[in-house]
């Protein structure tokens, strides 16, 4: 995603998100005040949106809560870190990747709430792009890259069940971007090598103990996020004057065929997410904006939410 705050502080990464995929908040939805709650238990689908009050990695972190799709803001309110990235379970369970002094950790909170139920400490990346969680499993993958002194490219950490403990480790031979899984528990994620930021794409199938490669059989650029939506693995490429595509997969022995294509109009290389037949994502000559596109035909948006900084992540969280 070609936004601001990854121009300025670090190298092109994007959230993973999946669908359903106190103090004043300057960001977004400029005159609500601002309140942190717990939408009712019987709610409907939400769209979290992870953003901070600036562009460093350092900067404190906030969480914007929407109604999905109608985009009605239930609440905001502050991190503990500034975030990264955003991933949602099936039980509409929403996980945070945040820096707090360069510590990483990954928070739980349950559907609506304002107060992590689960923290779990990310070993030493040199930076976290996202998560994504195994529906087969309820196994929480978060996306890793590492510094000079671990080698070149990545790694993903999986936690069994979604708890501390030490995790699994699964390297890469690039820096991953964005993640997500298929019903199946298959895992792919994508990413870059280098200051190249050409698109990659490995399968961890369900029980293997490393990644393998997969070709997309189609023109691809800059990596963007990666989703499940309900029928197909959808990966998102573009740039470099490219109008965004998200491609839908079907994957076999190491080749992935694009079976459709939506053009979500000026939706950014990056976060977005998807379910009931609306994507959201990010947006804007410096991703300051989150619009809502119908999906997969991509036509023109409406707009959800403006923020004064790039927004991180964001995911939808099911409802009851």
């Amino acid at each position: 995603m070609m936004t601001a705050w990854l121009r300025l502080s670090i190298p092109l990464v994007a959230a993973a998100v999946v669908a359903g995929c106190g103090g004043t908040v300057t960001q977004g939805n400029s005159g609500v005040p601002s309140f942190a709650r717990t939408a009712p238990a019987s709610s409907g689908d939400l769209l979290y949106v992870a953003h901070a009050k600036g562009e460093s990695l350092e900067s404190p972190g906030q969480l914007s809560i929407f109604t999905f799709p109608k985009g009605s803001l239930v609440g905001e309110f502050a991190l503990s870190g500034s975030p990264t990235g955003v991933c949602a379970d099936g039980a509409g369970n929403v996980w945070i990747v945040e820096s707090e002094k360069y510590v990483w950790h990954a928070f739980e909170f349950a559907h609506g709430g304002n107060v992590p139920i689960a923290k779990i400490r990310i070993p030493n990346p040199n930076y976290a792009s996202g998560c994504a969680i195994d529906p087969s499993s309820g196994d929480l993958a978060v996306f890793a890259g590492v510094d000079g002194s671990q080698g070149e490219g990545g790694r993903v950490d999986i936690w069994s069940g979604a708890r501390a403990g030490e995790p699994a480790e699964y390297r890469l031979s690039f820096t991953p971007s964005a993640g997500a899984y298929d019903p199946s528990g298959n895992l792919f994620v994508d990413g870059y090598i280098g200051g190249s930021q050409s698109f990659y794409l490995d399968e961890l199938a369900k029980g293997g103990t490393s990644f393998s490669n997969v070709v997309v059989e189609r023109h691809t650029e800059f990596p963007g996020g990666v989703q499940w939506d309900g029928s197909y693995i959808t990966v998102e490429t573009g740039g470099l004057g490219r109008r965004a595509s998200i491609y839908r997969l079907t994957v076999s022995n190491g080749r992935a065929s694009v079976v459709g294509t939506t053009h979500p109009r000026d939706l950014d290389v990056g976060s977005y997410c998807l379910a009931d037949g609306v994507v959201a994502g990010i947006s804007g000559p410096y991703g300051l904006k989150v619009l809502l596109w119908p999906y997969p035909q991509g036509s023109a948006p409406t707009l959800l939410s403006r923020f004064k900084y790039t927004p991180r992540g964001l995911a939808i969280s099911a409802g009851n």
